[in-house]
């Protein structure tokens, strides 16, 4: 079939990008990141930074945004995994404490 375009290596070069843009996220810390802070500049990386992030985005490992819209910066927030994080602000409970027992109410 002339014309056919083989999709698999199209495919293991998208993973490895996504992956190493997501290495580039990572390493930003927590809180908001700025597109600029992980395009490494040229267009390509450009085009290889945000077709990342939007899968990313559609996986649901980050939340993307502009605040001004068409012209703003871009931003993207990692989505934390509510079930490994914890409440800062959450007094830590007590252990429960286990009295011993006596002689007299084992017998």
């Amino acid at each position: 079939m002339e014309g056919a375009f083989d999709t698999k290596a199209h495919n293991d070069d998208l993973e490895r990008d996504v992956e190493n843009v997501w290495q580039r996220i990572s390493r930003c810390g927590s809180g908001p990141v700025d597109i600029n802070d992980i395009w490494n500049g040229g267009r390509e990386d450009l085009v290889t930074v945000l077709m990342s992030i939007l899968f990313l985005a559609r996986s649901g490992r980050i939340s993307v945004w502009q605040d001004d819209s068409p012209f703003g910066t871009i931003k993207l927030e990692v989505k934390l995994d509510w079930d490994i994080g914890t409440l800062e602000d959450a007094a830590p409970e007590p252990a429960p404490q286990v009295l011993p027992r006596s002689k007299e109410a084992v017998m």
